[in-house]
């Protein structure tokens, strides 16, 4: 079972993280990973510590790989949307091609099941070929993130391409939600990019950040992007918004114009 209200279970076979970007402040896999290694769950070990000079958790820089987790999907007969890794980032730079290799050759036996991948390191995705049960995402917390990550997504062969705005910090243009006749360059982890006729996105997630540190995300934020993606015909997700200063998941509670609940065609 998972939390996550898109898909029905979730699965990790990396633990472990560092972080890269402004959406990853407030990590909720960061405070959870500590919580679980207190708890001396042995995947845990080693990828986080707690402070004692007041800054409290982080991560360690470790990352821990196990491939068990998945194997026992094999053995699943009813079709269910998966999200892998929701506790770390796949395409760490600290998960080996041979690691990520394995994940995928177990996603290649389980066509039955459909598997979300979220990254906030694009650059290492035309490094792989994904079968068609993958659904292929990056994080976009704000429009710096949108103009780097998504150009790199909408690079790969992957059946399906969503983009998850959560946290979502500000207003964005889902220029990319679109065709488009686009070129450009782009720098990512000291590599160089030259991009070019770029695809759409199949799937937009929206959802404010949770936890007592959450940052604001404004509903005419929410109700920009919305209308930016129904206008493109793109599938809209609005995961969970903050009303009247508290975190709501429950569709049936937000506005009514913002009880959208829809998946891509794939």
């Amino acid at each position: 079972m998972t939390g996550i209200s898109y898909v029905n279970e979730t699965v990790n076979c990396v633990t472990g993280c560092t972080k890269v970007s402004e959406g990853c402040d407030n990590c909720y896999a960061l405070a959870m990973s500590y919580r679980l290694w207190k708890m001396v769950d042995p995947k845990y070990n080693g990828v986080s510590y707690c402070g004692f000079s007041g800054e409290g958790v982080n991560w360690t820089g470790r990352i821990n790989f196990y491939i068990e987790p998945l194997r026992r999907v094999l053995k699943w007969r009813k079709p269910k949307r998966i999200f892998l890794n929701s506790m770390s980032d796949t395409f760490h730079p600290s998960v080996t091609d041979e690691q990520i290799k394995a994940m995928l050759d177990v996603i290649r036996q389980t066509p039955i099941h459909i598997y979300l991948l979220l990254t906030k390191r694009p650059e290492r995705l035309k490094d792989f070929t994904f079968p068609d049960n993958v659904w292929l995402g990056v994080t976009v917390e704000n429009q710096a993130m949108a103009d780097l990550r998504i150009p790199l997504l909408l690079q790969t062969p992957a059946k399906v391409k969503w983009i998850s705005v959560e946290p979502m910090l500000g207003e964005i243009t889902a220029r990319w939600a679109k065709w488009v006749d686009y070129k450009a360059t782009i720098k990512a982890q000291g590599r160089i990019f030259h991009l070019e006729g770029l695809k759409r996105l199949d799937w937009v997630v929206i959802g404010c950040e949770s936890g007592v540190n959450r940052r604001e995300c404004k509903l005419e934020w929410v109700r920009s992007l919305v209308a930016q993606c129904t206008e493109a015909q793109v599938p809209v997700w609005v995961k969970q918004l903050e009303i009247n200063g508290k975190v709501v998941q429950d569709v049936s509670k937000f506005p009514a114009d913002l009880q959208i609940r829809e998946l891509p065609n794939g």
